[in-house]
């Protein structure tokens, strides 16, 4: 892998499908037996990222012509709805999620939205520390369905248009 400098963040093309499918694989892969109630990724398939690819944006990390980070983003409502962020587990603290996540940013001013929202698991710390860094707060928490305590966090950041 190239320098960080090197990275491209740039929006997904059809033909990035299977790159995306086997990064977003290998990401969520990672927290199996770690959050409850387990994550949706795992039944994710390459024709339903082929799908999303046409119906939501979608922004990927290119280093040298490989795809090592991806992020899913649409607008809800008055918000940018920032959602399965996914880095390669081998490139793990370079700062792809920084740059997906200020991509989304940058998307949410130019359609004209004033925050970006996400969804993040209360057990995974470490990801409600990066979004928190990044400025994001949480709003509100909320129980998958099923559960009778909460299971994850609203969190929303203000963006300046």
């Amino acid at each position: 892998m190239t320098a960080l400098t090197q990275f491209l963040i740039r929006p997904a093309r059809l033909d990035d499908a299977e790159a995306i499918y086997t990064v977003y694989r290998k990401a969520f892969a990672t927290l199996a037996g770690k959050i409850d109630p387990p994550s949706s990724a795992g039944q994710a398939t390459l024709d339903a990222i082929r799908d999303s690819l046409g119906k939501v944006d979608v922004a990927v990390c290119d280093d040298a012509g490989k795809i090592v980070g991806c992020v899913f983003f649409r607008q809800e409502g008055d918000a940018c709805y920032l959602y399965r962020l996914s880095v390669d587990p081998d490139c793990y603290n370079r700062g792809i999620a920084k740059r997906l996540i200020a991509h989304v940013e940058r998307a949410a001013k130019g359609q004209g939205v004033g925050k970006v929202a996400l969804n993040v698991r209360l057990s995974l710390d470490k990801n409600r520390k990066l979004f928190a860094s990044r400025g994001f707060r949480e709003v509100s928490l909320h129980a998958h369905k099923g559960y009778d305590h909460p299971t994850y966090a609203r969190m929303e950041k203000p963006v300046a248009l």
